[in-house]
Order: C-alpha cells, then structure tokens, then sequence
C-alpha cells in the first residue's frame, strides 16, 4: 500500500506542475495573440462561478496546508496572496511545489488517523470539518484541489489557450519559466 505521503503529496506536485504548465501556455498565447494576458485572470466560465484569479489562489491554498493540516509540527507555508499577474501566480506555485518536495515522509507517514480539524467559509458563516489525516486527503484535499485545477483549466481553454487533455494529465512537457 503506497505511504500517506505519497498518497498525499505526490498528486497534487503533480497538478501544481501541470497548472503552472497551462498557465505559461496562456502566456504564450497571450504573447502570440497579441492578448493581454490580466483578461485571463478575471475570466469565468460561467457569471456565477468564481475567475481564474480565485481558481488559481484557492488550489494553491489547498496544496500549501496539506501537510500542516495532517501534521500541525510540520511548519505551515506563510505565502501571502499578493500576485496580480500570472508570472507571479507561476512564481507562487513553484514556491508551493519547493515547500511540497521538502516535506519529509516520516513527517507525514503514520498520521492515517490523525484527528485534522478547521473551519472553511467566509467569517461569520464557517462551517467545521473533522476528518481523520487520510480521510482529510481523500476526501476534502484532494477533491477540492482536482475542483479548481479542472476549473482553472476549463476557463483557459474556454479563452481560447491551446491546452488539451495532454496538458492536464502532464503527458506534454511545457517549459515554464520559473
């Protein structure tokens, strides 16, 4: 049976790579498009679901708490959400994927039934969770992480941005500039 870190961790370094991959493609389209790539942030599928700019910040979020929500000793990332731009929302990823590859299995392995408690919503309407370490990953982490990513995907390809099955599942190689 695979560790608790890498059922953990290893997706969502995963994701984190492939998302920042689709985001250099948007700049190479914008680039090539002669498009401003800032309309790509504040675009949406739909007027009732959030942009691109929430999509990217909520599953960046989600991927920086995973380890100190399964393990409160591990020392969370202080990463503020300050980017305005998609090279900065690059830079953020891969300042999340560096903070992800240090996180030491024997940090994170053996806390399959570690009590993971904390609140979600906007203050004065949160609501409490309680799962156990690998419920939490299975079923809050992940799904909601694989949410946003799919999300930030969808609108880039709904703007037009060459980005297929290939990009999100990792398959093509874009070289993103760190």
């Amino acid at each position: 049976m695979a560790s608790l870190h890498t059922l953990a961790i290893t997706p969502v370094l995963f994701g984190l790579k492939n998302t920042a991959g689709f985001l250099q493609k948007a700049l190479n389209h914008a680039k090539e498009h002669s498009i401003d790539p800032a309309t790509f942030l504040s675009s949406r599928i739909h007027p009732t679901m959030l942009d691109l700019t929430f999509q990217i910040n909520t599953l960046a979020e989600v991927a920086k708490v995973i380890p100190n929500r399964i393990n409160s000793s591990i020392e969370p990332l202080d990463l503020p959400r300050v980017e305005k731009t998609i090279p900065e929302f690059i830079t953020r990823i891969k300042k999340i994927i560096d903070y992800l590859e240090a996180v030491k299995p024997e940090d994170v392995n053996g806390r399959e039934q570690a009590e993971v408690k904390f609140l979600t919503g906007p203050p004065g309407n949160q609501k409490s969770n309680e799962f156990s370490g690998l419920g939490f990953v299975q079923c809050f982490a992940h799904p909601y992480f694989w949410f946003h990513v799919t999300t930030a995907y969808n609108i880039l390809r709904k703007e037009g941005v060459d980005v297929g099955k290939a990009d999100f599942l990792g398959t093509t190689q874009t070289k993103v500039e760190w």
